[in-house]
């Protein structure tokens, strides 16, 4: 967010590169891709999806003037973007050639509703998983915005949300959450129990510092935005 830029770190060939010369970024949230390498970036200030093609040159961006985009995730089977609102309380999908084809939720503490969602991700059956941050839950979607299910509760327990900061889901269908105020992030299953929690505050290695955003990749390996300890955290899913 400093930067207005997106550091993309390519492990295998130990480069870095910087993208958000082009298409004028001013508050990067939230980073998707396809298959194909295209990156969409979520700019909260802006306004905006920021579309790059895979070398980080920039394509277009898909306006978002009546909203505030904090979280992006990629249905790639359909063909959409999913895209929270913070502002409007909402989902807003897009086609992936930038049409915009609705949108769900709406203020309120209802099935369906949300209060400040902040981030979201899909899983393989194309289910939509959305963190509700101060309803402290995560809600179910199906592909078309139909409320399923919804678990957690506020507290300062295992299983309970107390500053949830984002949300994904390794391939297992393992649902993960930061939390900023546990300084963890916490496991739970499809059925919304928790399995384990992660971390703990502190600077030293699994030890967390206001953890904000997570990211999954194919591997099942686990990325978690360190903030206060100014660094990303790596952690591997190994299965039983």
């Amino acid at each position: 967010i400093g930067l207005r830029k997106v550091l993309l770190f390519d492990l295998q060939a130990k480069r870095l590169f910087v993208i958000g010369d082009e298409g004028a970024i001013q508050m990067p949230s939230s980073v998707a891709f396809d298959r194909s390498g295209v990156i969409y970036v979520s700019d909260a200030q802006g306004k905006k999806i920021v579309v790059y093609d895979s070398t980080g040159r920039y394509r277009t961006a898909f306006q978002m003037k009546d909203g505030k985009p904090v979280a992006v995730a990629i249905d790639e089977v359909r063909s959409r973007l999913y895209v929270v609102d913070s502002i409007g309380n909402k989902v807003v999908v897009f086609g992936l050639d930038g049409k915009r084809l609705f949108d769900f939720g709406g203020g309120g503490k209802e099935n369906g509703k949300f209060n400040f969602p902040l981030d979201i991700a899909v899983d393989r059956e194309g289910s939509v998983y959305v963190l509700d941050a101060r309803n402290f839950r995560v809600q179910v979607f199906d592909e078309n915005g139909g409320f399923v299910t919804a678990f957690g509760s506020v507290g300062d327990g295992p299983g309970f949300l107390a500053n949830p900061k984002g949300l994904d889901i390794d391939s297992e269908g393992h649902i993960y959450v930061t939390d900023a105020a546990f300084s963890n992030f916490q496991v739970f299953n499809k059925q919304g129990e928790p399995l384990i929690f992660v971390g703990g505050l502190g600077p030293r290695p699994g030890e967390m510092h206001l953890p904000a955003g997570i990211s999954i990749d194919e591997a099942d390996r686990i990325y978690v935005a360190d903030q206060l300890n100014s660094r990303v955290e790596v952690f591997q899913y190994i299965r039983q």
